[in-house]
């Protein structure tokens, strides 16, 4: 497959969340990382931590605390046009990255990419909600990349080719749009959008068993990315981000666009 656009490396994760849990209760798996479902606040290695204060029209205070709860950093994340109704948190491996996962109650997500590394707070990137339920969240090897993979839904994946039947891409095609990509640079806080639909090859959808939203990506090399389709497993190649990356169904290969 043959891409356009910078070489990226990512792998990914996800479980929904919705509540509040003690930090004892924070894990995560070793291909991909689960977020918290504790909103409030962020438990830190060093005994201090990161609030997330309560939500107002003028925006979000986000603190970061010492372990003697002193304050030491803030700033205030613009609150969102459709509203703010929870959300949870993901750390990087290193712990130097911090993700705020957020959500509308509207099937649209969102986050602000925070560096929290020496004792700071600095956002590194925020972008606008997208529409989409139960985002991954997960980092390059060398955390110079993150990924969220964000399905269109986390219920039936094949209810709207039943429904509404498939959309005519611009090449033609029928296809079924089933989750955006976002590529952030931590260094540039850039976010590379990238939309991955499938392309049909059966008058009706075969895969219609219990579905788990979880994309579960994982990077293998430098630019190969696996990621967890409702039928299997995927390899894609994303040596250059593509604009758009088409999965034929129930074909296992994949086409960058």
């Amino acid at each position: 497959m043959t891409l356009s656009a910078e070489p990226l490396l990512f792998v990914g994760g996800f479980v929904f969340f919705v509540g509040v849990a003690a930090a004892s209760e924070r894990h995560y798996v070793i291909d991909y990382m689960i977020p918290t479902d504790e909103l409030n606040e962020f438990a830190l290695p060093d005994g201090g931590r990161i609030v997330a204060g309560s939500p107002s029209r003028s925006g979000i205070p986000v603190i970061r605390f010492d372990s003697a709860s002193r304050e030491l950093a803030r700033f205030e994340l613009k609150y969102p046009t459709a509203g703010f109704v929870g959300g949870g948190w993901v750390n990087s491996p290193s712990g130097n990255l911090l993700i705020l996962s957020y959500y509308s109650g509207q099937s649209e997500e969102a986050f602000a990419l925070l560096d929290v590394s020496n004792g700071g707070l600095r956002l590194v990137a925020s972008p606008e909600y997208e529409s989409g339920e139960c985002a991954s969240y997960a980092f390059s090897l060398a955390e110079d990349k993150m990924i969220v993979a964000l399905p269109r839904t986390c219920t039936e994946w094949w209810a709207s080719w039943v429904e509404d039947g498939l959309e005519v891409a611009d090449d033609g095609v029928e296809v079924m749009p089933f989750a955006t990509l976002l590529l952030c640079s931590i260094d540039s806080g850039q976010i590379r959008r990238t939309e991955l639909e499938l392309a049909p090859e059966v008058p009706e959808p075969l895969d219609t068993g219990e579905y788990n939203p979880d994309l579960a990506p994982h990077l293998s090399g430098e630019c190969g990315l696996a990621i967890q389709l409702p039928w299997g497993r995927v390899s894609l190649d994303l040596s250059k981000a593509p604009s758009r990356v088409r999965v034929p169904y129930p074909s296992a290969s994949a086409i960058g666009c």
